[in-house]
């Protein structure tokens, strides 16, 4: 006796598939859902690992250029516009060009010193001489902030937050020049590195984590849609087969 189907039986069939595509999409939201947010967690720990190594190589490297600095010569500066006269002057202002040079990733590089009512000043600068961004010695460093400061009262080498003066927008580092035999600040090395450079090099260590993340995410889409579409075709494939059944 042929089995007896009529619209409850279609109707029946039609719900199975559909509640089968909707719990098959159900897991590929949530399976794309959880790789985002994946994605964007390793992205930040890789940008904030990128932003550790920049500053630590970049201390490094100032620290470097500060062990070559002649401190007998700096010691004879006196911060003014008389020292254009001191060849002491010209010879570490040639050092820190050559040094500049060596580093074309510097924008700037400088020595600093602190009146005593707090303002800061320039000794030298690795500008060439006579160009618009020469800062002359005694020149005041008007767009001090409070990090410059502190560095100043806590003699200590620190890479400062990103900071945004007259000149640009920088990431730099301090690094004390102290007279060993006495322990006076004889003057604070400035390095500046352009802003766009640091965020180039940091928001690099995201690349790998977001590639890796939109190529499970396409996985996870092409593997849903064949869940979905082999669910889909089970209950027809199955359906058929019964209505041959006499």
């Amino acid at each position: 006796m042929p089995l007896i189907r009529g619209p409850g039986f279609s109707l029946s069939r039609r719900l199975t598939g559909f509640a089968a595509s909707l719990s098959g999409l159900a897991g590929v939201i949530l399976a794309v859902v959880l790789i985002l947010l994946l994605g964007v967690l390793l992205s930040f720990a890789e940008i904030a690992r990128g932003r550790r190594e920049f500053s630590d190589r970049l201390l490094r490297q100032g620290r470097f250029v500060q062990s070559g600095l002649n401190l007998d010569e700096l010691s004879r500066l006196s911060g003014s516009i008389e020292d254009l006269d001191n060849p002491e002057y010209w010879r570490l202002k040639s050092q820190l060009e050559q040094t500049n040079a060596l580093f074309p990733q510097y924008r700037f590089i400088y020595l600093m010193g602190q009146k005593e009512d707090g303002e800061l000043f320039f000794f030298i600068d690795s500008e060439p001489p006579g160009s618009d961004h020469e800062s002359l010695p005694g020149d005041i460093y008007a767009d001090a902030k409070e990090y410059d400061l502190e560095v100043f009262r806590e003699k200590k080498a620190r890479v400062l937050p990103v900071i945004t003066d007259s000149r640009g927008t920088w990431v730099s580092v301090m690094v004390p020049v102290i007279d060993e035999n006495s322990g006076r600040l004889l003057a604070m090395l400035g390095i500046d590195v352009e802003a766009d450079d640091f965020w180039k090099s940091v928001l690099s260590y995201a690349i790998k984590p977001v590639v890796f993340s939109l190529v499970l995410v396409l996985m996870a889409i092409l593997s849903g849609f064949f869940i979905i579409r082999r669910d889909k075709l089970a209950p027809e494939k199955k359906g058929k087969e019964s209505s041959k059944v006499p």
